[in-house]
């Protein structure tokens, strides 16, 4: 990662607070905290002189890296890996986390930074009872249900020029 480079958290919990500390000092640039709680956003913001937001549809969309942070009892989530040209694979949200809006910014943040990227579409292999989730967010069904590890999945994509 060179330095110069500007980072969006999403979180604001230690670990975020950490891992924004580091990057402070490294010489990056903090441009916006992430967070439900809107008072813990506000006073990293403050101390790194950055934004902060509680709403998904306002985060910065021009940074050039997202970092999702876990909770405060040091347990991750949910995640998504993106490989390349825009395939995005293994995402999950924790069962209590689910329908809260964890899995949708951590999709929205892959997506932000596949567009940044100059991909032109976002493919993925979704487990059939998840498609709705992902039409939501404007991905097509691209395929026929397979098998894969024995779960039912179609593929699909999301095409950024119908964005």
């Amino acid at each position: 990662m060179g330095v110069g480079m500007d980072i969006v958290i999403m979180g604001s919990g230690n670990v975020a607070a950490v891992l924004g500390r580091k990057f402070k000092a490294a010489g990056h640039t903090i441009a916006q905290i992430y967070s439900r709680n809107a008072a813990a956003a506000s006073e990293l913001a403050y101390e790194w002189d950055s934004e902060s937001t509680n709403y998904k549809t306002t985060i910065n969309k021009q940074a050039d890296v997202y970092l999702i942070a876990v909770n405060d009892a040091q347990q991750a989530i949910g995640c998504a890996r993106i490989i390349a040209q825009g395939s995005i694979g293994r995402m999950a949200v924790l069962m209590p986390w689910r329908n809260q809006g964890v899995g949708s910014i951590i999709l929205e943040t892959a997506l932000v930074y596949i567009a940044s990227q100059g991909w032109p579409l976002a493919s993925l292999s979704a487990q059939v009872h998840a498609i709705s989730f992902y039409q939501k967010h404007g991905f097509k069904v691209v395929s026929e249900p397979y098998l894969d590890a024995g779960i039912l999945h179609q593929d699909m994509h999301f095409i950024f020029e119908s964005r």
